[in-house]
């Protein structure tokens, strides 16, 4: 066994935790890209996920904070949603996903995901334009007789998730 130490993660509850958030930011990620949806489920099982990860590493203000915050992005995008700016999975998603930020890590999860979704639309912008516009067929829609592409935010979003589950990580090797 010994011949593995360094070969293996680690398999504590937390690195398995911590594990099923990332596979859950993918698994979003992957059907905002091929349905534009991100189904209800994911940000459930994130939230639980949250908690067990709260239980086992976190102090009851630590938690009150992070929900705290994930209820104030949750009422900002609200307002985005009511005027057609991001979907509702989106919304759903993101509070989850500002859980595990918590309070010390909101601000960069809100920047890295903003960045992450401009970069975004640039991509989308350009292939647009290019010949190879085609590809974006799925993410046209038509109204009043016009064109408008729809960005598969959960895409975004998941990339700011990613980020925060690799300061997440190093918390764990660093305690």
């Amino acid at each position: 066994m010994d011949i593995l130490q360094g070969w293996l993660p680690p398999l504590d509850p937390a690195h398995l935790i911590l594990y099923a958030f990332v596979w859950l930011l993918v698994l979003a990620a992957i059907s905002d890209l091929r349905r534009m949806v991100i189904p209800n489920a994911i940000p459930l099982a994130l939230a639980a996920l949250y908690l067990a990860h709260g239980l086992l590493n976190l102090t009851a203000l630590e938690m009150a904070q992070s929900l705290a915050v994930a209820l104030l992005i949750f009422c900002a995008n609200t307002v985005l949603f009511a005027f057609r700016l991001m979907g509702g999975g989106d919304v759903k998603f993101m509070s989850a996903v500002a859980l595990w930020a918590g309070l010390d890590q909101a601000l960069p999860f809100v920047l890295v995901t903003t960045l992450a979704g401009g970069i975004l639309a640039l991509a989308m912008l350009t292939l647009a334009t290019s010949p190879f516009g085609v590809l974006l067929l799925d993410f046209v829609r038509v109204r009043g007789g016009r064109r408008h592409y729809v960005l598969p935010y959960g895409l975004a979003i998941a990339f700011g998730g990613l980020f925060v589950a690799q300061r997440l990580f190093l918390s764990l090797t660093v305690s």
